[in-house]
């Protein structure tokens, strides 16, 4: 089981070993705009995932493997441990990215101005890694399944267009 300091502790080093150096970066707040862009410019196994991963029921008891898949992202700096996954484990992953993408989403309605901060030097590729590794590790791992609906037939939900957004 990873606990809450190293799943933060994963994106730190993540960004130590892409910037290489031991001099303390600037950091730079990034838009949910921007987030979201860079998301959706890269390509992910995420948008590539099978119907039998859809169809699998999203199961919590699979959260530490995904960590550790996710963790592997970070190590590895590619996507290949979440598709060498197991099923139900790519499909807990895939709810994290659906609900990271619905959170930034939501903060760039509402007029967030930053929902994270990276250092300057990262390529996009870097900074798609870390946004991913800052939500998939905490905040997209902590949300309340229960405030969203929830499909019978095990797809992610999609919220309603005049959902309050601070709900999560």
């Amino acid at each position: 089981m990873i606990d809450g300091e190293t799943r933060k502790r994963a994106w730190l080093v993540y960004l130590q070993e892409a910037l290489a150096t031991d001099e303390q970066p600037e950091f730079f707040p990034v838009a949910p705009e921007l987030a979201l862009k860079l998301l959706f410019a890269e390509i992910h196994p995420f948008s590539r995932l099978s119907n039998d991963v859809k169809s699998v029921p999203y199961d919590r008891h699979f959260d530490d493997d995904a960590d550790l898949a996710i963790a592997t992202i970070a190590m590895n700096d590619d996507f290949s441990s979440i598709s060498s996954s197991s099923l139900q484990v790519q499909r807990v992953v895939y709810e994290r990215y659906v609900y990271a993408l619905t959170v930034i989403a939501a903060n760039w309605h509402e007029g967030t101005a930053s929902i994270a901060h990276l250092p300057e030097g990262l390529s996009d590729h870097q900074r798609v890694v870390a946004i991913l590794l800052l939500f998939l590790l905490n905040g997209a791992r902590e949300i309340d399944r229960r405030l969203l609906p929830s499909p019978s037939d095990g797809s992610p939900p999609a919220l309603p267009s005049g959902w309050p957004t601070t709900r999560q």
